[in-house]
């Protein structure tokens, strides 16, 4: 066991179960009874049998396994495997200070029948109508192959779905469980999510809209970014300093912070605020946020990352290998300091 930093971010469950077309409370299943329905099924199952969805060409969803699911008290722990794509079974990976046009790209070999890939953890919170993207190593949360997933396996793999497999391998629904006698009966499967957002910044920005004098940007430019070091070379010329960006500069990016006076509708606002949220809802990123300064409120700003119930937080957990996180030392933790963790919800 060790202390390691990882970042939780809370989700609202907005739906899950089965639902009648039209409706907004599920006919069959909730939170609860899904996943425990999803802790049964894979019982016995081999890793590579609990595949719920398949990725079709020109979609950016990567395809995903469940590694671990367990239940401690109320709570749960979904793991799940992202697969990562492969070429004639090895991964490619460039090499940073090649050029553009002419990359220098190494295919790294792995082992035979097995699936490159990593991890991604989801603590489920029933009680509260959430849960939290917990995140160690990787930049992303995993969180909408999670809401396929889970999606994908409510219809038809869930104890409410009674199907027959056909000659072709593809699934024939032929009723719910409880209601076969009822041809007409027509549910669709849903699991759906959005960021937790804590009442207080967000609320008194879009409410005082008209008395917003400056907006303070706060971004991280990368250097490997053609646009970005453009962007970056005119502040410099705007602001005569006289610096010539294409010396060496870290890969990792410049942290920028700049402010602008604005005039938005409460319309216009609300799509930056919907836009930066979708952008940042899987970023464990800090430097990223917009600041609102009002008229009136000497000092003041207001920065969107505080409507976000997002912290980082040090867990007591073993490793299984250098990618993966025990589960069962995880959910423990996260249930030990669970009246702690859930204060970002309160």
């Amino acid at each position: 066991m060790a202390l390691e930093k990882a970042t939780l971010t809370f989700y609202k469950v907005d739906s899950c179960g089965l639902y009648k077309w039209g409706d907004h409370t599920p006919f069959l299943g909730d939170t609860v009874d899904i996943l425990d329905d999803l802790l049964s099924w894979s019982l016995g199952k081999g890793v590579a049998q609990t595949a719920t969805y398949q990725v079709p060409k020109g979609n950016d969803l990567l395809p995903s396994l469940l590694l671990d699911i367990k239940k401690a008290g109320n709570n749960y722990l979904l793991t799940l495997w992202n697969q990562t794509p492969t070429q004639q079974g090895s991964v490619p990976s460039v090499d940073p200070n090649s050029s553009v046009g002419s990359a220098s790209v190494t295919m790294n070999g792995t082992k035979k029948g097995t699936i490159p890939g990593f991890a991604t953890y989801f603590w489920f919170v029933p009680s509260e109508g959430v849960f939290a993207c917990v995140q160690f190593d990787h930049s992303t949360t995993g969180h909408k192959v999670m809401e396929k997933y889970v999606k994908s396996f409510i219809d038809p793999f869930s104890k409410h779905v009674v199907f027959n497999i056909k000659a072709d391998g593809t699934f024939e629904s032929k009723g719910y469980a409880g209601h076969l006698s009822d041809k007409h009966l027509n549910l669709h499967p849903k699991f759906s999510s959005s960021l937790f957002r804590k009442p207080g910044n967000t609320d008194h920005i879009l409410d005082n809209h008209a008395m917003i004098e400056q907006v303070v940007r706060k971004t991280n430019l990368e250097m490997k970014n053609t646009a970005d070091k453009q962007l970056l070379q005119r502040m410099m010329d705007a602001f005569r300093r006289g610096i010539n960006i294409s010396s060496k500069l870290p890969a990792s990016g410049i942290n920028v912070n700049y402010q602008m006076p604005i005039d938005l509708t409460r319309q216009e606002l609300e799509a930056l605020i919907k836009d930066w949220e979708k952008s940042n809802s899987n970023s464990k990123v800090q430097w990223d946020d917009y600041g609102f300064k009002i008229k009136g409120e000497m000092n003041k700003i207001y920065w969107l990352s505080g409507s976000i119930a997002r912290d980082g937080f040090d867990l007591d957990v073993s490793r299984q290998n250098a990618e993966v996180i025990d589960s069962d030392s995880l959910i423990h933790e996260l249930n030990k300091k669970s009246q702690y963790i859930l204060r970002l919800i309160k």
